[in-house]
């Protein structure tokens, strides 16, 4: 999918753009959750991509500025993981142009529902999810 300079692909989250993305996010996340990280706690890694899953890589040119996945649930939910997109390209629509395609891609494999997680303090991705329709659920 391509959007201007925008462009998603399938990509492999083992590979250098996906754990790149991997490491930005997580390192903004133990800044904005510090007291849920421990100090000697190691970086995450990305497993691969299960069957009906995917993985997503948002570029802008040739440079990685967003990622986002899709993994299964049960047979008619899977869960949108790893969205995250650099703060020096937000507000540019990209969290958003992936999140389309990773709805896309959900009903292309057959799900029905899709859920997700997100921080209390991370107001604007709650505000991203609600204006496209997702809601809140208890845990």
């Amino acid at each position: 999918m391509t959007s201007g300079r925008i462009r998603i692909e399938v990509a492999d989250p083992q590979g250098a753009a996906a754990l790149t993305m991997l490491r930005a996010a997580a390192e903004e996340a133990r800044a904005l959750y510090p007291e849920l990280q421990e100090a000697a706690a190691t970086w995450p890694t990305n497993p691969p991509t299960p069957a009906r899953g995917i993985y997503l890589i948002a570029h802008v040119d040739t440079l990685a500025v967003g990622m986002g996945a899709l993994r299964p649930l049960d047979e008619l939910s899977a869960e949108v993981r790893r969205l995250y997109v650099l703060p020096s390209h937000r507000r540019l629509g990209v969290a958003r142009l992936i999140l389309v395609e990773l709805e896309r891609q959900a009903l292309q494999f057959g799900y029905r529902v899709l859920r997700l997680e997100t921080g209390d303090r991370q107001q604007a991705a709650r505000r991203l999810y609600e204006a496209c329709g997702f809601r809140r659920i208890e845990a």
